[in-house]
C-alpha cells in the first residue's frame, strides 16, 4: 500500500518511468479482467489503453489507482459490451 502511495505520488509529479512501471504491471490483467467482460481481446486492449490514456492526462486529480484502474475498466467494458 505505502509502495502504491509513492507510486502515485511519483506520477502525480510527471515521473514517466512510474508510470511505466504501473502501465507493465496491470496492463496485462486489466486486459483479461476487460476481455472477461467484453469477450473481445481487441476491445479489451482499446479499453485498458484509453483508461492508462486518461490516467496519465489526468494524473494530478487521481486519488489510490488500484481501485480506478480496476473500477473505470470494469465500467468501460460493460459499456462497450452493451453498445454490441
Amino acid at each position: 500500500m505505502l509502495n502504491d502511495l509513492l507510486t502515485l505520488a511519483r506520477i502525480r509529479e510527471g515521473d514517466i518511468k512510474a508510470f511505466e512501471d504501473v502501465f507493465r504491471r496491470y496492463y496485462s490483467p486489466l486486459c483479461w479482467y476487460a476481455m472477461s467482460i467484453t469477450g473481445s481481446m481487441e476491445a479489451a486492449e482499446e479499453i485498458v489503453e484509453e483508461l492508462f490514456y486518461g490516467f496519465w492526462r489526468d494524473r494530478e486529480r487521481l486519488p489510490l489507482f488500484r481501485s480506478i484502474l480496476k473500477s473505470a475498466t470494469k465500467l468501460f467494458s460493460v459499456l462497450l459490451a452493451s453498445k454490441r
